[in-house]
């Protein structure tokens, strides 16, 4: 149905349970846009937007959810508060979203694979009875190096997966902050690649590399701050009611 149809489709349900107020109308008329703009911004097509709404809009209709004493109203009112309480954080959401693609550049650069600080200093018997002094190298030299063992291999590793994805989740979790689709399962997910590399920077090197380990730290100190944040701002919006 378009707008005015809608509208008249209202109208007349209203008025055929006597209950028809111009007021009420265009409550039920703004929550059905309400919901007709959700229904986009969650991805669905238009056509599959109107027809949620037109339920949503049928059920609200309903002779039992219009009750004289305005609870039905009241309860639209509330939505209205929430939406607009919403509205009011999204920039500070954006702004911690866009921190944490900063802190995920942030860990790239500190422990950038090229940087010669993977593996450690060690000594290595060769075959003929001397001694073999291994050093730190860069990422790529440890992985072709066999005087590594594969444990610290398959760490530095994983270390390496969970810096590109970070980046990648932290990107993907602003974009969604900018169109107002972050969720608390959603927003810890995708904080989840970060964590992971901020405490095996910690793991990995806090023994020979005190700098890079501190940066580490620090970071997820920031992170670990910004997602506890982050979901009592998403309680506060779930939970507000209007007063």
């Amino acid at each position: 149905m378009d707008d005015e149809n809608v509208k008249r489709y209202i109208k007349a349900e209203l008025k055929a349970q006597k209950k028809y107020t111009k007021p009420l109308s265009m409550d039920l008329y703004q929550s059905y846009k309400d919901e007709m703009e959700q229904n986009l911004e969650r991805g669905l097509s238009q056509s599959e937007a109107e027809s949620e709404a037109e339920k949503s809009l049928r059920e609200s209709l309903k002779e039992s959810q219009l009750e004289e004493d305005g609870t039905f109203l009241m309860k639209l009112k509330e939505r209205e508060a929430v939406k607009s309480a919403h509205a009011r954080r999204k920039p500070l959401i954006i702004v911690l979203s866009s921190l944490t693609v900063l802190l995920s550049l942030l860990m790239l650069f500190a422990f950038f694979p090229e940087l010669p600080i993977y593996g450690y200093s060690h000594d290595v018997a060769s075959g003929n009875g001397m001694m073999i002094i291994v050093t730190s190298g860069s990422f790529f030299t440890v992985m072709s190096d066999s005087f590594y063992s594969s444990g610290i291999k398959t760490a530095y590793m994983f270390f390496f997966i969970f810096q590109i994805l970070s980046i990648a989740f932290s990107v993907i979790l602003l974009i969604k902050a900018i169109r107002g689709r972050t969720s608390k399962i959603s927003s810890l997910l995708h904080l989840l690649p970060l964590l992971v590399v901020e405490v095996l920077s910690v793991i990995l090197f806090s023994r020979w590399l005190p700098m890079p380990t501190i940066i580490g730290i620090v970071c997820l100190v920031i992170t670990v701050a910004f997602a506890v944040l982050l979901l009592i701002q998403k309680e506060d919006i779930e939970n507000e009611k209007i007063s």
